[in-house]
């Protein structure tokens, strides 16, 4: 800690989320700034109104927002000019009448939420706190914050969310006026209505609750984020006696500012070499980082790498903590969700496809056993794979194939290894038919069957379920005609009890294939 004003931390000591909570809470004005690798940004607060959010990524500039968002075109931005800042940006909107105010408000609120959404999810990092720093420009974004931390609440892993809990002792109790309307999810409305007009400690909480710990820890975790239940133990990050020298501070600067343009002649601007040292502004946005590059270079390792090790980038000795740690940095850079603004694009399904093997790489590595196992499996294969074994016997041609990088070599491995997998399925190994399935993904992502049948797989395993809606949704966007694939994932939606997702599901299979023995019996089902 500094000993000055200024007070800064680890994000893996308290999150994102947790931190903004408490400075909405204690009225706090100021500006966080947040690192995690390349990316930095700012979040600005005036008396525990989050203002507004910045990056230093070009995604998240107004020009490209405004543009991705179909707010203007790339010729009115063209003729307004370019400009040096975002605010500058946006009075020119609508200066020109590209934009209203209305229309501007909306777009600074898309804009600060897109900021703030993948920052939440950001388990380690460095934070910095100075009650002095404000936002230069009269900006107030209207962001859904109880949203958009119960969203975080239900994305961090499931061990960093456990252990934000550290006395089973403390009580929780309903929130006598909740703060924000939300759709609870399942779990969440079900934990919720555990509690009556007293209060509950958590041990008893997850005693009653019937529900394996982990689940009851994140719904309790979101709820409490999202100000629907009280919680008598929030991990706190500055005292009573920091909140009232912060609060100091900041009146002492805003103090100085007015003083300093009460000194100012009327007619003319503040020179700019008056500068008021109680009251910085805050620096200029961090250079850009090139993010399309990163995930070339990302795309670009996956293609090469021939086992679950390479996927993750790690060596076949690393322990399951450096496992984990690695899988979180990537999943923290790289997950489809923090690019939901690209869906239905190109590059949304390749990064869907690629994280799907990231996600099954750390499944099978992160377990002892399933590690193991795996170990096996590929050393057998290395051994197939050599010069005068029983596999290389039929022929140069064939061995050939093992060490092709080429398309045609690929493709034949990659059919090679799916039809491995339907006989692994047919004979009920199914962990070795989920494998090869997913290796055969990997050799040919373009196959929609092969996707299909390694969601299909993954859809068996709870913890691999979400895992499995991108790899069906993958197969249904290479091959939209294909009605078992919309079943598949009609199954999928009805184990993951989101019956309006089956239901839509099966009635498109239906309409793409009125006959379709599976989509009228799950339709039955679900209507039943």
């Amino acid at each position: 800690m500094q000993q000055g004003v200024e007070r800064n931390g680890r994000v893996d000591e308290h999150p994102l989320a947790e931190l903004i909570r408490e400075t909405v809470a204690t009225g706090l004005s100021g500006a966080y700034r947040l690192a995690h690798e390349s990316v930095k940004c700012v979040i600005y607060f005036d008396e525990g109104e989050l203002l507004f959010a910045v990056s230093n990524l070009r995604l998240h500039r107004l020009a490209e927002c405004a543009q991705r968002w179909n707010f203007v075109s790339a010729q009115q931005l063209a003729e307004v000019g370019q400009q040096s800042s975002d605010a500058q940006l946006g009075a020119a909107l609508v200066s020109a009448g590209v934009l209203t105010p209305e229309k501007l408000a909306e777009l600074l609120s898309l804009q600060a939420a897109d900021v703030l959404r993948p920052a939440l999810l950001w388990v380690d990092g460095t934070w910095s706190f100075d009650p002095r720093v404000r936002l230069a420009e009269a900006t107030r974004a209207r962001i859904p914050l109880g949203e958009l931390l119960m969203e975080s609440a239900r994305r961090l892993p499931a061990e960093f969310v456990a252990g934000r809990f550290s006395n089973t002792n403390e009580t929780f109790s309903l929130a006598a006026e909740p703060a924000i309307e939300v759709e609870l999810q399942p779990i969440e409305g079900f934990v919720l209505s555990r509690f009556d007009a007293g209060g509950m400690r958590l041990h008893e909480l997850l005693a009653v609750s019937g529900l394996p710990e982990a689940e009851s820890l994140r719904a309790v975790y979101a709820l409490s984020l999202g100000g629907l239940l009280q919680r008598e133990l929030w991990p706190r990050v500055f005292t009573d006696d920091l909140v009232a020298r912060f609060k100091a501070a900041r009146a002492a600067a805003k103090k100085a500012e007015q003083e300093a343009e009460a000194a100012a002649p009327p007619v003319l601007p503040v020179p700019e070499k008056i500068v008021v040292p109680a009251a910085p502004q805050p620096p200029p946005p961090p250079p850009e980082v090139d993010e399309r590059q990163e995930l070339e270079q990302f795309f670009a390792r996956l293609e090469m790498a021939e086992d679950h090790y390479e996927v993750l980038g790690v060596m076949r000795s690393s322990d399951a903590a450096s496992i984990k740690r690695i899988y979180h940095a990537l999943a923290r850079r790289f997950h489809p969700d923090r690019f939901h603004q690209e869906a239905g694009t190109e590059l949304h399904a390749r990064l869907q496809a690629s994280f799907a093997r990231v996600a099954q790489a750390y499944e099978t590595l992160r377990d002892t056993r399933t590690r193991a196992a795996y170990d096996l499996r590929m050393d057998a294969q290395r051994k197939m794979r050599r010069p005068g074994s029983f596999a290389g016997a039929g022929g140069g041609a064939k061995q050939s194939t093992y060490h092709t990088r080429g398309s045609q070599a690929g493709s034949g491995q990659a059919e090679e290894t799916f039809q491995r997998g339907l006989d692994a399925l047919q004979s009920g190994d199914r962990a070795l038919a989920m494998s090869l399935f997913g290796e055969a993904s990997r050799l040919a992502p373009g196959q929609a069957n092969y996707r299909a049948y390694y969601g299909r797989a993954l859809s068996g395993h709870k913890q691999t379920r979400r895992q499995a809606e991108v790899e069906l949704k993958a197969a249904i966007q290479l091959d939209g005609n294909n009605a078992s694939y919309r079943v598949m994932l009609a199954e999928l939606y009805r184990e993951l009890d989101m019956k309006r997702r089956a239901q839509a599901e099966a009635q498109r299979a239906l309409s793409l294939d009125p006959q379709n023995a599976d989509a009228k019996r799950l339709l039955e089902e679900l209507k039943g």
